[in-house]
């Protein structure tokens, strides 16, 4: 399943950058969005299904949140204000560049799978 993710990624990694040179500003932001969406599904999934997911329910593991919850927010600060678009999306699709990369990782060199 995280290896279908890391996949998915890639591919709205890439619609997003085609949108942004292409002038289309909502559909790179919306391809931008995706993917902490996604992220945030996975880490939901990956907490809950566990036999004992009422241990797993902690601090540290709220705080895989947040990094994906601020990257909604710039996307909606993206759209919002016109002169902060640029350095928006470039942060978001840094940041969501990381996501995968830390998901290859886990997937591919960890083996890591649920």
């Amino acid at each position: 399943m995280l290896q279908a993710f890391v996949f998915i990624a890639l591919v709205l990694a890439v619609a997003a950058v085609v949108s942004y040179f292409r002038k289309q500003r909502s559909a790179a932001v919306k391809w931008n969005i995706t993917i902490p969406i996604i992220a945030v599904i996975g880490i939901l999934f990956a907490m809950f299904s566990q036999p004992l997911a009422n241990e797993n329910i902690n601090a540290p593991a709220l705080s895989l949140f947040t990094i994906p919850i601020v990257e909604v927010l710039l996307c909606f600060f993206a759209l919002r204000f016109q002169k902060a678009y640029h350095i928006l999306f470039w942060l978001v699709w840094l940041i969501n560049l990381a996501i995968i990369g830390v998901a290859v990782y886990l997937a591919f060199f960890f083996r890591i799978g649920f």
